[in-house]
C-alpha cells in the first residue's frame, strides 16, 4: 500500500476529515509535518478543504531554529497557505513554570495551535505524529509503569486534533519525500540521546525491529486494541453513579479503578495517575473515616457518612512568627497582643487568652502545627495530631489552624481551644 493510501484509509477509518473542513496544520519544517502538508494539499481540491498552518520557533537551536521558521514561511508562501508563527522563549517559560524544557515547549505549542485554530475558525488541527512516535510513546509509558491507558498510545483523534499519519512509519515518510524531491528540515537535537525519547527512538526501537521487522505495525495493533478496551471500560464506569464506599469497593478492580479516576477528575479538575487511584482504592477498602488519601496540589479524598468525598484543598502550613505587642497579621488573619506587667493577652477570632509571664519559655509565637506537637488538656499531655482526629477536624484544615506557643509548649490551638498552661 502506498503511503498516501494508508493515510487516506486512516482518515476514513477514524473519521478525521469531512468535506469542506477548515484544517490547521502544525508545521515544524521536519519531514513528518512537511509530508502532512503536502498530502493535504493534494486532496485539498477534491475534499474542498481550506488549509492554514502554524509554526512555533522555540528559539532553542539558534540559527537552526530561525532556519526552520524561514523554511516554513517559504513553503507556505509557495503553496498559498496562510501561516501563523509564534516566537517563544521556551527556556524562560520552563523556568517560570517549574517544568522541563520539553514539557514547556509542548504546552506552548498546543496552546498556540488551539488559539490559531480559533482565530481561523478551523474544524480540525492536524498534527504529524507517526507510527514511530506512537511506538515511542507506548514504550515510554511502559517504562513508567503505565496501565492499559498508557499502552493505548497516541490517540488518532482527540477533540478537533487529528493525526492522519499515525499509522505511517517515519521511514516511509522520508522515502516518499526523497523520491519526490521535496525538501525538509532536520532537527539536530533528534540525534542526541540525552533525551529519553531520543534514546527510545535511536536505541530501543531499532533493537525491537531486529526481533520483529513489523514491530511498528504490531504496536499500532496493540494500541488500537487497548484503546477499544479502555473505551469500553470507561463507558461502563461512566454508568456507575454511586458514591457509596462499599458499592465502589465491591466493583471489579478494572471497573473500580476507572470509577475512582473519573471521580477524581470530576471533583479536582486534573487527571488521576495510577498512584492516586491506588491510594483512593486502599482508602475505600479500609473503610476508615479518620483516614484520607493525598492526591496532588493539596487535594484530598476521604470518606464521609459512607460516601467517597473530595474535600477542599489542604491548607498550607505558614511561617512561625514571633508575636509582638499590638496587631499581628498571621497568614492573613489578625492576632492581637497586649503585653502587661505580669501577663500577655492574645486575642484571635473573638477568643482571648491570658498567659502569665512566668510560664513563658523564650518567646511567644504564632505557627502551624508541627511534628510531635503535644497539647496538655485536663491534666493529660496528648498528641495534637490524635486530638485533631478525635475532634473530627477535617484533614484539609489542620495545617492552617493557628497555634500559639512558646519555645517549649502550646497554649492555644484554633478549633481546639486553650491548654492547661493558659491562665
Amino acid at each position: 500500500m502506498k503511503p498516501s493510501d494508508r493515510v487516506s484509509a486512516d482518515i476514513e477509518k477514524y473519521g478525521m476529515i469531512k468535506d469542506s473542513d477548515r484544517v490547521l496544520v502544525a508545521l515544524s519544517g521536519g519531514p513528518d509535518s512537511v509530508y502532512l502538508l503536502c498530502y493535504l494539499l493534494e486532496i485539498r481540491e477534491s475534499r474542498a478543504l481550506t488549509l492554514f498552518a502554524a509554526h512555533v520557533n522555540h528559539n532553542l537551536r539558534g540559527a537552526e531554529s530561525d532556519g526552520d521558521e524561514a523554511f516554513c514561511r517559504d513553503l507556505c508562501g509557495r503553496f498559498g497557505v496562510p501561516l501563523e508563527v509564534l516566537s517563544a522563549d521556551v527556556k524562560k517559560a520552563a523556568k517560570e513554570a517549574g517544568k522541563g524544557v520539553e514539557e514547556a515547549a509542548r504546552d506552548i505549542r498546543y496552546a498556540f495551535f488551539e488559539k490559531t485554530a480559533d482565530r481561523f475558525a478551523c474544524d480540525k488541527i492536524a498534527l504529524a505524529h507517526n507510527a514511530d512516535d506512537n511506538a515511542e510513546t507506548v514504550i515510554w509509558n511502559i517504562t513508567r509503569g503505565s496501565g492499559v491507558k498508557g499502552i493505548s498510545g497516541i490517540p488518532p483523534v482527540r477533540g478537533r486534533i487529528i493525526r492522519p499519519l499515525i499509522g505511517l512509519p517515519k521511514s516511509e515518510i522520508k522515502e516518499s519525500l526523497e523520491k519526490r524531491g521535496i525538501e525538509y528540515r532536520v532537527d539536530s537535537t533528534n540525534e542526541k540521546t540525552v533525551y529519553t525519547r531520543n534514546k527510545i527512538r535511536r536505541r530501543v526501537i531499532p533493537e525491537l525491529k531486529e526481533l520483529n521487522p513489523s514491530f511498528l505495525e504490531a504496536v499500532s495493533r496493540l494500541s488500537e486494541a487497548a484503546r477499544e478496551d479502555e473505551r469500553f471500560i470507561c463507558e461502563a464506569a461512566a454508568a456507575v453513579e454511586t458514591d457509596d464506599v462499599s458499592e465502589i469497593a465491591a466493583l471489579p478492580k478494572a471497573l473500580k479503578n476507572r470509577v475512582i479516576a473519573a471521580r477524581i477528575e470530576k471533583a479536582c479538575g486534573f487527571t488521576a495517575d495510577s498512584g492516586m487511584v491506588e491510594r483512593v482504592a486502599a482508602l475505600l477498602e479500609s473503610g476508615k473515616t479518620s483516614k484520607s488519601a493525598v492526591l496532588k496540589n493539596g487535594r484530598l479524598a476521604g470518606i464521609n457518612k459512607g460516601k467517597l468525598v473530595f474535600p477542599g484543598k489542604e491548607a498550607e502550613p505558614f511561617e512561625k512568627t514571633p508575636l509582638e505587642n499590638g496587631e499581628n497579621i498571621i497568614d492573613g488573619r489578625a492576632v492581637g497582643v497586649v503585653e502587661k506587667e505580669d501577663a500577655v493577652e492574645v486575642a484571635f477570632a473573638g477568643e482571648k487568652i491570658k498567659i502569665k509571664r512566668e510560664k513563658i519559655a523564650g518567646r511567644l509565637y504564632a505557627r502551624s502545627r508541627g511534628e510531635g506537637d503535644r497539647f496538655r488538656l485536663h491534666g493529660v499531655n496528648r498528641s495534637l495530631k490524635r486530638l485533631l482526629i478525635d475532634r473530627k477536624i477535617p484533614r484539609e484544615e489542620r495545617n492552617g489552624l493557628l497555634v500559639v506557643a512558646d519555645d517549649e509548649k502550646i497554649y492555644y490551638v484554633e478549633k481546639i481551644g486553650r491548654s492547661d498552661f493558659v491562665g
